[in-house]
């Protein structure tokens, strides 16, 4: 008989998250500071059809993934108005403050699947 608590890190949804995040995390962090915040998807990503759009604020990337059919300037407005929102939130906003207080900014368990799909990943740190 199989073991019924198997762990997450075995789960291929799990694992599709953490590679989908692991290749996100490349793609926008390679990037210089000063190259526009628009890139196209990666393989896992959706390739040529998808985009990436970004914004590094403070320690965070806020990144959303579209496809063609999404208006890139709506979407730029979007990352603009949630950061600007996190930011009246938290003030200083940190990686911390959207794992122990995210209903403060009224986006409870939003987070959460990524933070917990991103946590064993050993990504590596930009210095």
């Amino acid at each position: 008989m199989g073991s019924r608590g198997s762990s997450s890190s075995t789960c291929p949804v799990v694992k599709l998250q953490q590679q989908l995040i692991r290749e996100t995390c490349h793609l926008v962090s390679k990037r210089d500071e000063d190259v526009c915040s628009f890139l196209e998807g990666g393989l896992l990503i959706g390739g040529s059809d998808s985009k990436l759009i970004y914004k590094h604020y403070a320690t965070l990337y806020f990144v959303f993934c579209v496809d063609s059919s999404e208006s890139e300037l709506g979407i730029f407005d979007l990352r603009e108005v949630f950061a600007e929102t996190l930011h009246k939130c938290f003030e200083n906003i940190c990686e911390l403050d959207l794992v122990f207080q995210v209903d403060k900014a009224g986006l409870a368990g939003a987070p959460a699947c990524a933070v917990s799909a991103a946590k064993n990943m050993n990504l590596p740190k930009k210095y």
